[in-house]
C-alpha cells in the first residue's frame, strides 16, 4: 500500500483523486485498515514526543523564566547568531528522545525481519504471558505486534492469551502453552508451531495454494479455514475438529489423513481417529448422563461469535451469537446475555428433529442464572422454532399463570411449549411450573417428555410440575433452527447467564437428572479472558474491510 498517501492524509494534503485512491486501497486490500492505523499511530506518537521534547528543551524553568523576563529580548543579530548552535542542539535532543522512545516501544513499532507492522496482533493477555524475541523474554503487551520467530508463552493457573491475524484468524492459547510464529516460506502464508499446551484455532478461509500450517512435535496440520482445538503433551498431539476439514500428517511415519468436523485425532507413533472428544476437552462435567445426548453446549469459548456443540454426536450443531456486543464471556466459563440478542444455529437442527421424531421423547436441560425474576412471553431460554407463533418446542421463563402480572418483582416461573399431533402449531397449551422457582441464582432446569406423553418440569432436581403432552411428534417441522435468548424475529428475549444447555432424544429418569445435578456446571481447565471493548473491536473486526470513507478516518489514538 502507498504510504505516501498515508503521509499526505496525516498532513491534510490529499487531493480529490488521492482521497478516492486511498479509500479504494483501504477497501480492497485485506490488511489496509490495520496498516493505516499502525502508520497513524507511529505518526501521532513520534510527532507528540518530538513536540514535548522540543517544549521541554526550549522552555526555561520557572525561576529562570522570571529572571529572563526582567531583561529585554536580545537583538535580532544576536538571536540569529544563537541559531547556529540552538537548532543542532535541539535536533540532537529530539533524536536522543526518539531513540529512547524507540527502545521503549520497540515491541510495538519495529520488528525483526522487515515486519514493520507485524504478522499478527496479541489482542488480549490474562495472567502470566510473555513474548520471546531474539533471545529476550518480555511481558506481553495487549495490542502489540508479533513478528516471525516470536515465541508466545503462557504461565500456569489463569494465564491465557489471544492472537489475531489481519484476515481475522484467531489463536487462543490456554495456560502453560508455548507457540512459535514461524516463517512459512511465503510472506502471505501462516506457519505456527505449538510446542506444548493447548490452543483453540478459528482460521478464516485462506488463499488458494497458501494454507495455514500448524506444527507440533508429532504432527503437521494443514488448514484452509476451519475451527479446531489442539493439545500437545510429551507423547501425543490431539486434534478435535469443530468445523471444516484439516489434513494431518504424522511426523513419525509420514502418513496423512483428513480430519472432519466432529472427529478427534490422536497422533503419536500412529494416528487414531475417533468421533468422541477427549474427556477434558468439551468442558462436560464427569458423571453426566450421555445416552441419547444429541446436542451439548458448555460455553467453553473465550471469544468470538460461535458457541460450539461439544456433544460428539453427529455433525456439530454450532450456534452463532447475532450481536456479540450484547453478551459477556464470563471469567470462568459461561455466557451472559446482557442485552436482547439471539444465539442460533445457522442451519435447521436436523439431528434433533430426526432423533426426537423417531422416539417421540425429549429432554431439554439448562444450567442458567436469570437476570430478572419476571420475564414474559414466555422469554425464550431454549427453543427450536421459526417465529413467535411456530415451534417444535420452547423452554422458557414467564411471570403469570393465566393472567398478566405487571409487577416486575413478582416471582417468576418456568414453562414448556411442545408441538405434537394433539397440540397446536405454537406448542400450546403450555405446561407451567408453580410461581417462585425463577430466582436470581444458579438454577438447574430440566424438562422431560416420554413416549407415553408424560411430561415433567424439574428445578434443582425436584419435580415442580407434572402434566401431559399427548400425541406424537409427527407434526414437527424439519426446517426449524435451535436458538437461545429470543426468537429469530426478535420476540420475547430472555436475559441471564448460560452455563450448560443439553438436548436429549429421550426422557431422562429422575436418577439421571439427579446425577446431572450433582455433576454441576462445567469446570473449565483454563480461566477465561474477558475482553475489553478495545479487544472486542480488534477481535471481531470483519475479515474483509467494508467500504470506508476517508473522511471517517479521524481516529482517537487512545483507543488503540
Amino acid at each position: 500500500m502507498n504510504e505516501e498517501l498515508f503521509e499526505k492524509y496525516m498532513r491534510d494534503e490529499l487531493s480529490g483523486a488521492e482521497t478516492a485512491e486511498l479509500a479504494r486501497l483501504l477497501e480492497e486490500e485485506s490488511t489496509g485498515k490495520e496498516r493505516f492505523v499502525a502508520f497513524a499511530q507511529q505518526w501521532h506518537l513520534f510527532g507528540d514526543v518530538a513536540h514535548q521534547l522540543q517544549a521541554a528543551s526550549v522552555a526555561p524553568a520557572p525561576e529562570t523564566a522570571r529572571r529572563v523576563r526582567r531583561f529585554p529580548a536580545p537583538a535580532p543579530s544576536v538571536w540569529r547568531r544563537g541559531l547556529s548552535w540552538r537548532l543542532p542542539a535541539l535536533a540532537a535532543v529530539v533524536l536522543i528522545g526518539l531513540g529512547v522512545l524507540i527502545t521503549l516501544q520497540w515491541d510495538r513499532l519495529a520488528l525483526p525481519g522487515g515486519d514493520l507492522y507485524g504478522i499478527a496482533t496479541l489482542v488480549s493477555a490474562s495472567g502470566s504471558v510473555g513474548v520471546q524475541r531474539a533471545g529476550a523474554h518480555r511481558p506481553a503487551i495487549e495490542g502489540q505486534a508479533l513478528a516471525r520467530g516470536d515465541v508466545v508463552r503462557t504461565g500456569s493457573e489463569d494465564a491465557a492469551t489471544v492472537i489475531r491475524y489481519a484476515d481475522g484468524s484467531v489463536l487462543e492459547l490456554a495456560q502453560q502453552s508455548a507457540v512459535v510464529l514461524e516463517n512459512g516460506g511465503d510472506a502471505r502464508s501462516k506457519s505456527v508451531t505449538l510446542q506444548t499446551g493447548s490452543l483453540l484455532a478459528d482460521v478464516a478461509p485462506q488463499q488458494a495454494g497458501l494454507p495455514m500450517t500448524l506444527g507440533t512435535p508429532h504432527a503437521r496440520i494443514v488448514v484452509r479455514g476451519t475451527s479446531f482445538r489442539v493439545w500437545v503433551d510429551s507423547a501425543t498431539t490431539r486434534i478435535w475438529m469443530f468445523e471444516g476439514v484439516v489434513d494431518v500428517v504424522n511426523r513419525t511415519d509420514g502418513s496423512g489423513v483428513p480430519i472432519a468436523a466432529g472427529q478427534v485425532a490422536a497422533v503419536g507413533r500412529r494416528t487414531d481417529v475417533t468421533g468422541r472428544p477427549p474427556d477434558d476437552a468439551s468442558g462436560e462435567p464427569a458423571g453426566r448422563a450421555r445416552n441419547g445426548l444429541i446436542a451439548l453446549y458448555t460455553f467453553i469459548e473465550r471469544d468470538g461469535a460461535i458457541v460450539r456443540d461439544v456433544s460428539g454426536t453427529g455433525s456439530p450443531l454450532n450456534l452463532r451469537i447475532e450481536d456479540v456486543r450484547a453478551v459477556d464471556r464470563l471469567a470462568h466459563g459461561g455466557l451472559r446475555l446482557r442485552e436482547p440478542t439471539v444465539v442460533a444455529s445457522d442451519a435447521p437442527a436436523e439431528k434433533i428433529f430426526r432423533a426426537c421424531r423417531q422416539r417421540n421423547e425429549l429432554t431439554v436441560e439448562a444450567w442458567i442464572k436469570p437476570a430478572v425474576r419476571s420475564q414474559t412471553g414466555p422469554a425464550r431460554i431454549v427453543s427450536m422454532s421459526e417465529s413467535r407463533q411456530a415451534r417444535n418446542f420452547t423452554l422458557g421463563q414467564d411471570n403469570f399463570i393465566g393472567r398478566t402480572v405487571e409487577d416486575p418483582g413478582e416471582p417468576g416461573l418456568f414453562s414448556m411449549r411442545l408441538r405434537t399431533t394433539e397440540t397446536d402449531l405454537n406448542g400450546m397449551p403450555t405446561l407451567q411450573s408453580r410461581l417462585g422457582p425463577a430466582k436470581l441464582r444458579l438454577t438447574h432446569l430440566v424438562f422431560t417428555r416420554d413416549a407415553r406423553g408424560e411430561a415433567t418440569i424439574y428445578v434443582d432436581g425436584k419435580p415442580l410440575r407434572r402434566g401431559a403432552f399427548p400425541g406424537v411428534f409427527a407434526d414437527w417441522d424439519d426446517g426449524y433452527r435451535l436458538m437461545l435468548g429470543r426468537e429469530l424475529d426478535g420476540a420475547w428475549p430472555w436475559l441471564g447467564e448460560y452455563y450448560l444447555v443439553a438436548v436429549y432424544s429421550r426422557a431422562l429418569s429422575p436418577e439421571e437428572i439427579s446425577a446431572n445435578l450433582r455433576a454441576g456446571i462445567p469446570k473449565h481447565h483454563a480461566k477465561r479472558v474477558r475482553p475489553t471493548a478495545r479487544q472486542t473491536s480488534l477481535l471481531h473486526a470483519p475479515h474483509s474491510p467494508a467500504p470506508l470513507a476517508v473522511s471517517s478516518l479521524r481516529f482517537s489514538f487512545s483507543e488503540f
